[in-house]
């Protein structure tokens, strides 16, 4: 598969599973919706609850094999933000 069909089939994932929200957590990439974004947003609060939780998919260039993780408060600081271009190349150097 050349690298602008991954790149294709990386966006039309992308855009079926609404996802808007990209961070990695040491070498993984993970996608998520804006529901989970909010959720994220919210765990910088201290009166946020300790057991919030969003969903996320744990992103590779073999699309069959996309596995969804779920995060917590505990994982805050551990998570980077990036944007989703950088999460798009990011995935086409692990093919």
């Amino acid at each position: 598969m050349s690298n602008q069909e991954l790149e294709k089939k990386i966006e039309e994932f992308f855009n079926k599973n609404g996802l808007i929200f990209f961070f990695k957590i040491e070498k993984e990439i993970f996608g998520a919706s804006e529901s989970s974004r909010l959720v994220f947003a919210s765990l910088k609060d201290k009166s946020v609850p300790k057991d919030s939780q969003f969903l996320a998919f744990r992103l590779s260039s073999d699309i069959e094999d996309i596995k969804q993780k779920i995060f917590s408060k505990d994982d805050f600081d551990k998570l980077k933000v990036i944007d989703e271009k950088e999460a798009i190349e990011t995935i086409k150097k692990k093919k």
